[in-house]
């Protein structure tokens, strides 16, 4: 208590020293003012930079996303064409097969003297062998 009563008492001397009445003049209370709404856009001023900050961290956050999904759907569709082609290519070679065997099923209706098939070539082993047969 005895401090509160110190703190009074120095500020009562310093405002009669001064010749401060309590009562702050036009000018002081504009400088007051001022001196608020400084205080307030310094404020408002850190809050916007604060602001500015968070918006540029969260739209670098969306480039980054982006670019990330652009590379995923870019490998997917690289899977997707190259599925695709070996797909193209497992049916056209199902095509192929079945055309044979269709050939071969018309064939094999006409009869075994209409399918020709390719003699075999004698090869050096077999001259040779027959060579010693008819040497011996």
């Amino acid at each position: 208590m005895n401090l509160i009563w110190r703190v009074a008492l120095t500020m009562e001397m310093y405002n009669t020293l001064t010749g401060f009445d309590g009562k702050f003049s036009k000018e002081e209370a504009k400088s007051k003012k001022l001196s608020e709404d400084l205080m307030v856009m310094s404020l408002k001023k850190s809050q916007l930079e604060s602001d500015k900050r968070v918006l540029q961290f969260k739209l670098d956050l969306v480039v980054a996303m982006e670019a990330d999904m652009k590379a995923k759907y870019e490998i997917e569709l690289k899977v997707l064409k190259e599925s695709l082609k070996q797909a193209q290519y497992q049916k056209r070679a199902v095509e192929a097969s079945q055309k044979r065997a269709e050939k071969a099923q018309k064939l094999a209706k006409k009869g075994p003297s209409r399918l020709k098939l390719p003699l075999p070539q004698p090869t050096n082993t077999w001259r040779l062998w027959l060579l010693k047969k008819i040497n011996s």
